[in-house]
């Protein structure tokens, strides 16, 4: 904000914005799961039909008969909570059993979600605008084959073959083997097996993409630049 005439229209925008945001009203909510939220309803609610029970007072209506109803109420909303419980826990352990079994970590940092994996492993750079999900197939020791049917990964699309490719990885060194159909390492196509460096474009047919990553490759590319980053402490010499 300035007085002089030549900052008039800064000014003026200036205090239409600071104008506008003073009627910002900002509603915060808990990121909370949907399950947790009912469990938590629940258990309040048992714990009010407890209270209910035990000083069985209800307006208008006969006292027993009232602490008959909000018994079975209490015994229903417990049998809920027991099942969301159960079904809650059981796809917690199956989630942990999955990230164990195939060496992913799972880190928050603030608003952003980190998915980490020690196997090589491609990201499907999907072009469905509908789609919301992110795929990560892992690239275990020996080989995976990849096609429209009966493959290790099963895909879908225009240009692909039954057994498209297959991807050998043997000791850390991933290799990409074409078969039946055309194959691209960062936009060039392949007709003989190549091997495959961290952050390669891979192109299936027509339309599949992925981003492959090598953790460890990476780990160790990271390692080397800062090796070089770091200067070197200069010798004297009388």
């Amino acid at each position: 904000i300035s007085p002089a005439d030549v900052n008039y229209g800064e000014t003026l925008s200036t205090l239409q914005y600071a104008n506008r945001a003073k009627n910002i009203i900002n509603k915060p909510t808990i990121n909370e799961d949907p399950n947790v939220k009912l469990i938590r309803e629940l258990r309040a609610e048992i714990d009010r039909l407890k209270e209910m029970i035990e000083s069985s007072q209800a307006v208008g209506t006969n006292p027993a008969v009232a602490e008959f109803e909000a018994s079975e109420n209490l015994h229903r909303k417990q049998e809920q909570v027991a099942e969301l419980t159960k079904s809650w826990t059981g796809k917690w352990f199956e989630l942990h059993k999955i990230a164990k079994e195939h060496e992913l970590a799972l880190r928050s940092e603030g608003i952003k979600m980190t998915v980490g994996s020690e196997l090589p492993h491609f990201i499907a750079m999907d072009n469905d605008i509908l789609s919301t999900g992110v795929v990560i197939y892992h690239l275990q020791m020996g080989s995976t084959s990849i096609g429209t049917a009966g493959c290790d990964i099963d895909l879908a699309g225009p240009g692909l073959t039954e057994q498209h490719c297959m991807v050998e990885h043997v000791d850390g060194i991933v290799m990409l083997h074409p078969k039946h159909g055309e194959c691209y390492i960062n936009d060039e196509e392949i007709t003989q097996p190549a091997k495959l460096n961290q952050g390669d474009f891979i192109q299936l047919g027509e339309a599949i993409t992925f981003r492959f990553n090598h953790p460890k490759e990476a780990l160790r590319l990271k390692q080397v630049d800062h090796m070089q980053q770091v200067p070197s402490t200069p010798v004297f010499t009388r």
